[in-house]
């Protein structure tokens, strides 16, 4: 009877043993990986638990030359080398703590996601841990970020999951401030020479003219004053404001190539007009220089207030 009791003790031990080794190779030892336990249970669906799960059936494939965990693998990269394991391609062993999962694209924190530039937009990643991927969960304009140069307004851009400064963008506002600069030197240069022109040439002519005697007057000089006028020099034209120019058209209308019908003393005072009205247009004309001059001043100015760049 005793003996009877002592062997069902030992059955009953011996079932309650084997229970708990059946029951603990569904559980993960304390201390081991996921790679490791996969490999041990023979069970790859084991890595669907691990921080990276591709690496994990990469290991669990090298290990034990299955290649049916590699179907599960994302990443084309790690997809290929699992099935070079599974074919005995040479490779050296994976260590999976060797690895970032931001190297493969994986992830199980938000922590493990960088921010990310795209253009002018830095943005903020989170992972999302059903998939174990990085995904763009907030956006932050950098162009928001102003740079105040002078009077121009430079919004930032993303560099490095940065916002820094848009150097790009200043260069070439600066080159645009003076390639203006330039033209409208150019332009003054042009307006002076035009200037020149009037007060050492044409104020005097029409001038002298003014003050002719009656003797001095020809139909011939009548006459070459109006074809000149018919097609006038650039500096001339530059300068004769409406007025002048409708001046011009009276001597033309009453002159033809060979005969005029304007009288001596019609002609002399017409000159006094013409003199005076030049000599109005080149005191609109200096306003003019003047005001192109205080552009070029001010645009030198909003330059020195640009930055140096690199």
């Amino acid at each position: 009877m005793a003996k009877t009791a002592l062997r069902d003790v030992a059955l009953v031990l011996i079932l309650g043993f084997t229970l708990l080794l059946l029951a603990s190779c569904d559980r993960k030892p304390e201390g081991m990986t996921w790679q490791d336990f996969a490999i041990l249970t023979g069970d790859h669906s084991k890595c669907d638990s691990a921080s990276h799960p591709d690496v994990c059936r990469a290991g669990f494939t090298q290990a034990t030359g299955d290649g049916s965990a590699c179907n599960k693998i994302r990443d084309e990269d790690w997809r290929n080398t699992c099935f070079g394991f599974a074919t005995g391609a040479k490779t050296e062993t994976i260590d999976i703590d060797e690895y970032d999962p931001i190297d493969f694209g994986v992830c199980r924190y938000d922590s493990d996601c960088p921010d990310i530039c795209e253009g002018t937009v830095r943005w903020k990643q989170g992972c999302n841990p059903r998939e174990g991927v990085c995904i763009k969960t907030f956006e932050y304009p950098c162009k928001d970020e102003k740079e105040m140069f002078g009077s121009h307004s430079f919004g930032k851009t993303c560099v490095e999951c940065v916002c820094v400064r848009d150097e790009e963008a200043i260069e070439v506002k600066k080159k645009e401030l003076e390639n203006k600069k330039k033209e409208i030197s150019d332009e003054v240069k042009d307006m002076l020479a035009s200037k020149q022109e009037v007060q050492m040439v044409w104020i005097p002519y029409y001038f002298e003219r003014c003050q002719s005697a009656l003797s001095d007057v020809t139909s011939k000089l009548i006459v070459d004053t109006a074809l000149m006028l018919k097609s006038p020099p650039t500096n001339l034209r530059d300068i004769t404001t409406s007025h002048t120019e409708s001046l011009a058209n009276e001597l033309l209308s009453k002159t033809t190539s060979s005969n005029t019908e304007m009288s001596v003393e019609e002609f002399i005072a017409w000159n006094c007009n013409y003199y005076n009205a030049l000599y109005q247009d080149l005191n609109v004309y200096d306003k003019k220089i003047e005001l192109k001059q205080e552009e070029y001043k001010a645009i030198s100015q909003e330059l020195e207030a640009f930055p140096i760049l690199k």
